[in-house]
């Protein structure tokens, strides 16, 4: 037998489940509502428990951590990362040696300039 139970959409798209519905099925917060559209104006409502909702999401993350090509991908990106972060320490590395050059030629020059001007004393 079908029975029937409605409720209005709140000016925010919120709607209220009927407590008959609510209670029969055990609905909690947290537990996810699908709603699958049908074609023209019909649509249907499915239920989907938060355990369900979580074991579904378990088994998807089981099987992308299977995938090679996921694993690939993953490695190909880790890969990437790391050269790039090598070739910035190395460009980091050059430009610290050139800034020591520098600062040993300007304490030279500074050198010869003091030497060259004695202090008055």
């Amino acid at each position: 037998m079908t029975k029937t139970a409605s409720s209005k959409v709140s000016s925010r798209g919120q709607i209220t489940i009927p407590k008959r519905i609510r209670v029969r099925y055990h609905l909690e917060a947290g537990d996810k509502i699908e709603f699958l559209e049908e074609g023209g104006d019909d649509f249907r409502a499915t239920i989907k428990k938060l355990n369900e909702t979580l074991e579904n999401l378990q088994l998807e993350m089981k099987e992308l951590k299977n995938s090679t090509a996921i694993k690939n991908e993953t490695i190909e990106l880790l890969e990437a990362a790391l050269f790039e972060t090598r070739k910035g320490k190395q460009r980091a590395e050059k430009g610290k040696q050139r800034a020591e050059k520098k600062i040993v030629k300007l304490k030279r020059k500074l050198r010869d300039i003091l030497r060259s001007h004695p202090s008055e004393g």
